[in-house]
């Protein structure tokens, strides 16, 4: 069982999937699409990985990875360094990070792509369907829990103002249903 705060819990299950993989990076990463940008905001490495920092361009990922995302399916890669989708720009976006080989589940927000969670590997690896359906699994049900815990903030937070704007008022307020009853 994974606990903590929203960070821990995503940086406990990134670190979880990265070591069921053998991998050497688990991570995951906020999209905002219409800005054009994605930022990895928990991320597990392995010892001598190079980390991802700062915000980057989502438009210098490759297209057609980004656009399986943004339909909600998960993405594979077994080497970055032939595959077609991936090849034109390893030695400039994968390379210097260590990767060789990834697996990318979509994290959506009504439909939306808002994050995503991948694993990374330094060398070649053959990702089955099961290893992606996995990889969503564990993804998806991390992120639940961090958004359940943001839409209960939200609750609270607007039931203590609620509460501090009743209070506040000088006249009595109650509720009533549409027949009178209060």
């Amino acid at each position: 069982r994974i606990g903590g705060d929203d960070d821990g819990v995503l940086a406990g299950v990134a670190a979880a999937l990265a070591a069921g993989y053998g991998a050497a990076r688990g991570a995951f990463a906020d999209i905002d699409v219409a800005a054009d940008r994605w930022r990895v905001r928990r991320e597990h490495r392995a010892a001598g990985v190079v980390p991802i920092d700062g915000n980057q361009p989502l438009s210098a990922c490759p297209a057609a990875l980004v656009a399986d995302l943004r339909a909600g399916a998960a993405v594979a890669v077994d080497d970055a360094s032939v595959d077609p989708r991936t090849a034109p720009v390893f030695a400039r976006a994968y390379r210097p990070l260590g990767v060789r080989s990834f697996a990318v589940a979509p994290l959506l927000r009504d439909g939306a792509l808002v994050g995503a969670c991948a694993v990374t590997a330094d060398v070649p690896m053959v990702w089955k369907v099961n290893d992606l359906a996995v990889l969503e699994t564990g993804a998806a049900r991390a992120w639940t829990a961090v958004e359940q815990r943001r839409l209960n903030g939200e609750v609270r937070d607007r039931e203590r103002r609620l509460a501090l704007l009743a209070n506040a008022m000088p006249q009595v307020v109650w509720v009533a249903d549409p027949d009178g009853t209060v």
